[in-house]
């Protein structure tokens, strides 16, 4: 807090000496507010004058877009408000200089108000969100990749019992008064190894449209050893509450190249004892022709009978049916058999807009003696139609002990 601290008491000294606006002076596109206490408690009466004002805003229609970049633990916000371009110019200039007008605390908050051109991108350096701590993990108890938006408590018990789940005793559940609250949080699932986190380093509020939680997962660089340990990482904040779509967006490296998660639907997911080559390949189908053409190339859940003569009679099942107005069907088919049983798609991502990823891990047996079978292994989903081009990507393996229980390992 002393940088915060540090840096914002020069801008309470300049913004108290700002004039008046004059009336040929053209009114602001966006401004930056910071009010933040620098040692003791934030000015309370202060901190409601702005957030009164910026709540008037909000309702009159002359600010569209509220960003919450940081919140410092003694109180107080920073962030950026934009224009709605449709309101008229002299309430945004009025409301400038009512926020202009008011006076904190000089010996307790530092707080400043100045003019940009538009309400930046957020980067890693923002504070924390809000003044509760939040809960930032490497061990949840939600060991799958999911993202939540809590609004009741009953939801946070759930929610909290699960996550702590790892913990004994588990600790003591935060108190959210969620009539003016609510949590977001983000979960990976399982990683393979103890150099792995995530974090929501920002919140964006599109009035009246949604909510943008921005989050990063920072992922070891290559030759960084880490220990071996298996670790769920997790990040839990607390908002203003809003009934709002809330839209997750990751962040996948220090450049802001942006990925989004789409959802997607079993279609085939199995091992088969039948196909017709050798290699690991992406399976893609957008009409009912090239659907056929797979099913013809790997024939699954093969159904055996015997007929009069004694004869054994092989019998597949129909393909499923799949919407290719709406959908495509993906996938990944490799050679499998002996301790390989099994091929399982973790997530399905867009990248920054110009491709998609498909994240996968095979399963294996824990035995030392395996089977002399060869099989092929299948995992095809639908997701919605798109033109743009495939890739697939093999995360940690997935080993499957004798007793069911499994591990993951870092292996090619």
């Amino acid at each position: 807090m002393k940088l915060f601290a540090t840096t914002l008491f020069i801008g309470i000294a300049m913004s108290h000496c700002i004039p008046s606006i004059a009336a040929n002076d053209s009114p602001p596109t966006a401004l930056k507010i910071s009010i933040g206490g620098i040692g003791p408690a934030v000015d309370a009466r202060a901190y409601k004058k702005v957030m009164a004002l910026i709540g008037d805003g909000v309702k009159q229609g002359v600010l569209d877009r509220y960003i919450v970049q940081g919140r410092p633990i003694e109180g107080g916000f920073s962030g950026c408000v934009s224009v709605n371009a449709r309101a008229l110019a002299n309430r945004m200039a009025l409301l400038e200089k009512k926020l202009h007008a008011i006076r904190a605390n000089p010996l307790t908050t530092a707080y400043s108000v100045e003019r940009t051109a538009a309400c930046e991108p957020l980067s890693s350096s923002n504070q924390p969100i809000s003044n509760w701590p939040g809960d930032t993990s490497q061990y949840s108890g939600i060991t799958e990749a999911r993202q939540v938006v809590v609004k009741n408590n009953a939801d946070w018990q759930t929610l909290w019992r699960l996550h702590k789940a790892s913990q004994t005793p588990i600790p003591a559940l935060p108190a959210i008064d969620f009539s003016e609250k609510m949590v977001v949080g983000v979960f990976t699932g399982t990683r393979g190894n103890g150099c792995h986190s995530v974090k929501i380093e920002s919140t964006e509020l599109i009035i009246n449209q949604k909510i943008v939680i921005k989050y990063r997962e920072k992922t070891p660089a290559a030759g960084i050893t880490c220990t071996l340990a298996l670790t769920n990482p997790a990040d839990l904040v607390v908002l203003d509450h809003a009934d709002l779509p809330v839209e997750f967006i990751e962040l996948a490296n220090d450049s802001g190249e942006s990925v989004r998660l789409i959802p997607f639907e079993d279609v085939v997911h199995q091992y088969s004892t039948q196909g017709n080559d050798y290699v690991r390949h992406l399976i893609t189908a957008k009409d009912n022709v090239a659907w056929q053409a797979i099913g013809d190339s790997h024939p699954f859940g093969a159904l055996y009978a015997v007929d009069d003569k004694g004869n054994l009679i092989t019998n597949y099942p129909d393909l499923p049916q799949v919407d290719f107005q709406q959908k495509m069907v993906v996938g990944i088919t490799e050679l499998g058999g002996g301790c390989s049983r099994g091929v399982d798609i973790d997530s399905i991502q867009v990248v920054a807009e110009k491709k998609i990823v498909i994240n996968y891990r095979t399963q294996s047996t824990g035995q030392y003696l395996c089977t002399a079978d060869v099989g092929w292994l299948h995992h095809w989903v639908a997701i919605p139609r798109t033109d743009l081009p495939i890739e697939l990507k093999k995360l940690t393996y997935r080993l499957v002990l004798d007793d069911g229980e499994s591990m993951w390992l870092n292996l090619p």
